[in-house]
């Protein structure tokens, strides 16, 4: 399908799957970062698996990969430092915030951190052509102005749900959370979604529908490439 470009005042305005306001296109040799948000259950993770799988061929490096994030809690079983996150104790997360290092982080209890920084975004640019970051759209806000002072090329894309309807079945449809934590979830996405299209961080904003993720997949590259 064809993009339609829309400036900031017309996010609001329905021109179908998507929503695109100046995404920087496509260089060789130019280096990205990626900033991809959208609410818990919407499919950030299986369309950008999805999308990194299908760019693979596109020039000597992968087109896209995806940045490995940080914190300070514990391990879970299965999890591998340095693939899942990358793990520290609270004075190695607090070292990075202090050099500037930091790109964005949140503090969820006392001494247990999330965050992104610019060392991992260096080097996940060694190895790809995009770097991406996962992240909520608080987090995008901040890291997308730091990206940009220290001088790198950032879109953000905001995946969002075609309806609270569908995602409010795709949570269900997981049958691992109680009534609450799901009811929990759908109010924190409406939130973000609200915020998302008022914020002005995000270039743009793709729907993920019951069609499913090939349809992203071809959005995604309709947008990028």
């Amino acid at each position: 399908m064809q993009v339609q470009r829309i400036n900031s005042t017309q996010y609001n305005t329905n021109f179908g799957r998507i929503k695109v306001n100046n995404v920087p296109k496509r260089v060789d040799n130019m280096k990205r970062v990626l900033i991809l948000s959208g609410p818990s259950g919407v499919g950030k993770d299986t369309v950008l698996n999805a999308f990194i799988d299908s760019t693979k061929a596109i020039g000597e490096k992968p087109f896209a990969q995806k940045v490995v994030t940080s914190t300070t809690r514990a391990p879970r079983p299965g999890e591998i430092d340095g693939v899942h996150y990358n793990f520290r104790t609270p004075d190695e997360f607090k070292k990075v915030i202090a050099r500037g290092d930091s790109i964005e982080y949140t503090e969820v209890y006392k001494d247990t951190f999330y965050g992104s920084d610019i060392n991992a975004v260096n080097k996940t640019l060694e190895k790809a052509d995009n770097a991406v970051l996962v992240i909520d759209v608080d987090g995008a806000q901040k890291a997308k102005k730091v990206l940009k002072e220290k001088g790198y090329n950032v879109a953000a894309i905001f995946l969002e749900p075609e309806s609270m309807e569908l995602l409010e079945s795709r949570l269900r449809g997981r049958g691992t959370e109680a009534e609450a934590k799901i009811l929990e979830r759908l109010g924190k996405a409406k939130s973000e979604i609200e915020i998302a299209h008022k914020c002005g961080t995000y270039d743009a904003f793709v729907e993920n529908n019951k069609n499913g993720v090939p349809e992203n997949v071809e959005d995604f590259k309709n947008i990028l490439l």
